[in-house]
């Protein structure tokens, strides 16, 4: 940025610390000058990302998207938590890149997630793609066959027998959402997608059946193979099909999703499945009103009590009242995410549910969880461990926002102890900056995030050297990945579709200060370019005279011609 006598260097991203010892993150600025980074004021931040967490014995396994852990840096996006001596302890070099999910299966610790390699404790680099293994025996990495090309792996689910694995890996690719099994050294693929609608499916997480293999899954889709199954199916191994759950969940906002599936066995022997996320009820001919959480028993839904509720005032679907994770212990299950009540009790974003009284256990709050989100949970012994997300976007709190917290409580006692809170160990959900653009003194940020220098600004703003300034409502349901500057047009691309002032904008936009995946502010207002991109999203865009380009994930007809991946505009066409 040139600004005045000496230039300016502006730099964003995902980071804790720009420079070691700084604290800056966000946003930084380089001085020319003085040769010394600063801080923006108050810019968009973001720390890290915490993804999943597992327990193994005494030990906690956690993954995500992070280098720094406990004051303890090199810990790369996964670490092993010692309940005992409240110790992390890296596992070699990690993984390079994002670790989703994990599962343990003995001295094996199996890694998912979006990555090329991971690396061992003597600096030797294994060619891993998006999967991999850690021996705690020998403490070194190993990896399953050439892993899954490309793609990103959301979540897994493990068998093991004579440790011969057997795994189960639902993610995305090239070729759209997918389903592998890997079994006897080889990957296969599950047929999943009937037609463009099924392409980009969002299967968030599966769980399966020990016994037949059976395999659940849940996430963000409406139909498999052509059939209706609204956001969890079970894929019979024995018939090779699909079938629905008695046509599964269905929210009254219009945008249900399961985020967490567990399987278990009653003592009778039969099959259960609880189903957790953000949903309102379950069933297909009469719905069973179900708040967030339902209980399949194999033929029919079942409502736990009153289920899990509130936040529902907020009309964001990022912050409405949803659960993120279940765990399972001696017919207790331990229900964790977005909420502020279970059952008729008020709850902290973390309840308890026994499932042979069919009753909800009141859990006494901790404050240093009432603004949180809790992710993930997990039981060790007699405590359950809980890592939350400080969220003070919507609620007032003690604790900066984007602190991860981690804490425990027991199981009969219900007494908390908090064990760590790391400003260098967390997920700020609304703090992802993923792109940045001068014009003139003026430098315009995008990303996912919702408030810039203490006032709400929707997932873009603009920094004119004194104080954050808001494009309208800004893009206030989705993410920017890109930006461009065209004279006084600023043009932004990503995944949204939002309605600004009566115009649907699909993906791309202009905004001009005259004046939805593309979209296009003049400086007063949003413009769509025509259709804009309305069933996928844009990662990168470029100007060229009069032209601009967008490059993305999208299959559309705009005007009699197909566009896939790849597509221009021209204002003048």
């Amino acid at each position: 940025v040139n600004s005045g006598e000496y230039p300016q260097i502006i730099v964003s991203g995902q980071y804790s610390a720009l420079v070691k010892n700084t604290g800056i993150n966000g946003i930084g600025r380089w001085h020319e000058s003085t040769g010394v980074w600063e801080q923006f004021d108050r810019s968009p931040q973001s720390t890290g990302r915490i993804n999943y967490m597992t327990p193994n014995g005494t030990t906690l396994y956690i993954g995500g998207s992070f280098t720094t852990v406990g004051g303890n840096s090199s810990m790369y996006n996964i670490v092993a938590f010692d309940t005992i001596k409240q110790t992390f302890q890296p596992l070699c070099g990690g993984t390079a890149g994002e670790v989703n999910w994990i599962s343990i299966q003995g001295p094996r610790v199996y890694v998912a997630g979006s990555f090329s390699s991971v690396t061992n404790c003597d600096g030797t680099m294994v060619w891993a793609q998006n999967i991999a293994i850690f021996s705690t025996e020998s403490n070194t990495w190993g990896y399953l066959q050439k892993g899954i090309i490309p793609g990103v792996i959301n979540t897994i689910h493990v068998i093991e027998q004579d440790s011969n694995p057997w795994v189960c890996a639902a993610g995305i690719g090239m070729e759209g959402s997918f389903i592998q099994i890997y079994s006897n050294s080889t990957w296969s693929t599950i047929d999943m997608s009937y037609g463009d609608t099924e392409f980009y499916n969002d299967y968030s997480v599966v769980t399966v059946d020990h016994v037949t293999r059976d395999i659940y899954v849940g996430g963000h889709f409406e139909t498999i193979r052509g059939k209706t199954v609204n956001h969890v199916a079970v894929y019979n191994q024995s018939k090779k099909e699909w079938a629905s759950l008695a046509q599964g969940i269905i929210s009254s906002d219009g945008f249900a999703q399961v985020h967490t599936l567990v399987l278990y066995r009653r003592p009778n022997g039969d099959l259960n499945l609880i189903v957790g996320g953000h949903f309102s009820s379950v069933g297909e001919i009469a719905y069973i009103s179900a708040s967030n959480i339902a209980l399949w028993d194999g033929s029919t839904w079942n409502s736990l009590g009153n289920g899990i509720s509130g936040n529902d005032h907020v009309t964001c679907r990022d912050v409405q009242a949803a659960v993120h994770d279940i765990s399972l212990a001696d017919e207790t299950i331990y229900v964790s995410g977005r909420f502020t009540r279970a059952g008729s009790y008020p709850a902290a974003n973390i309840a308890a549910f026994n499932l042979s009284s069919s009753e909800w256990i009141h859990i006494r709050n901790e404050s240093a969880f009432v603004d949180s989100v809790i992710y993930s949970n997990a039981v060790v012994r007699d405590s359950v461990y809980v890592i939350g997300i400080v969220q003070k976007e919507f609620a007032n709190s003690e604790f900066s926002t984007g602190l991860a917290i981690l804490g425990s409580f027991n199981r009969t006692s219900f007494q908390w102890n908090i064990l760590t809170v790391n400003p260098l160990f967390g997920f700020l959900n609304f703090g992802e900056i993923h792109c940045v653009v001068e014009n003139g003194t003026d430098l315009y940020v995008g990303g996912q995030f919702i408030t810039a220098g203490g006032m709400v600004m929707h997932n873009v703003a603009k920094w004119n050297g004194k104080e954050w300034i808001s494009l309208d409502i800004g893009i206030n349901d989705g993410v920017i990945y890109s930006m461009d500057i065209h004279g006084s047009d600023l043009y932004v691309g990503g995944r949204f579709n939002l309605t600004s002032h009566g115009k649907d904008l699909f993906g791309v936009a202009r905004w001009n200060d005259q004046d939805n995946n593309v979209a296009k502010w003049n400086g007063k207002e949003w413009i769509s370019l025509d259709i804009g991109i309305n069933d996928g999203v844009i990662y990168s865009m470029d100007i060229h005279g009069s032209d601009l380009y967008v490059g993305g994930r999208f299959n559309l007809t705009s005007h009699g011609k197909d566009l896939f991946g790849v597509a221009r505009w021209n204002d003048q066409d």
